[in-house]
């Protein structure tokens, strides 16, 4: 079994032992994305105090290192597609605040900045069991979710330019 057909085996069994966890979700092919991985989208609805959706991608990172042991895999979770661009700056020194409050992961604006996401990674390793790795997975997406939830919808009040950076430090320690 080659790495790509093993990772989307694992993105199979992932996708199989969550499915009664989310609303929805699908497994695309690197074929029907065009692109070098396959990805693992989930739907969250009523997520956070914005009861807002939230889709989560998960996918293992391609790298050209055959000799290397180490799976990269990835947690992109997408709060807003649609962030207001005269707010982009306070909310990017607010998430840069919070990020170095997080024990993981980190909040994100894309080079377009129009997305706000939570992004986290696991490194798995190929020497390890398929269980093995998918207890981890089942364990990033818990915890992909999980870790920003609290954030959520105090960020995307920031987004809108309902929070300044004074009252988003209420959060931090």
């Amino acid at each position: 079994m080659t790495k790509k057909e093993r990772e989307r085996n694992l993105l199979q069994m992932l996708e199989k032992s969550i499915e009664n966890d989310f609303d929805e979700m699908s497994l695309f092919t690197s074929e029907e994305l065009g692109t070098e991985m396959d990805v693992f989208r989930v739907l969250e609805t009523g997520y956070g105090s914005a009861l807002t959706d939230a889709l989560g991608e998960f996918f293992f990172r391609p790298y050209d290192d055959s000799e290397s042991d180490v799976m990269l895999f990835s947690a992109v979770i997408t709060l807003t597609t649609k962030l207001t661009a005269k707010y982009v700056p306070t909310l990017a020194a607010g998430i840069a605040k919070l990020n170095f409050y997080l024990p993981c992961g980190g909040f994100a604006i894309n080079a377009d900045e129009t997305t706000l996401a939570f992004r986290l990674s696991q490194v798995c390793y190929k020497s390890q069991s398929d269980e093995e790795i998918l207890r981890q997975l089942k364990d990033c997406v818990g915890l992909a979710f999980g870790a920003p939830e609290q954030y959520a919808g105090m960020l995307l009040k920031m987004a809108e330019g309902g929070v300044s950076l004074k009252e988003l430090s209420v959060l931090f320690p």
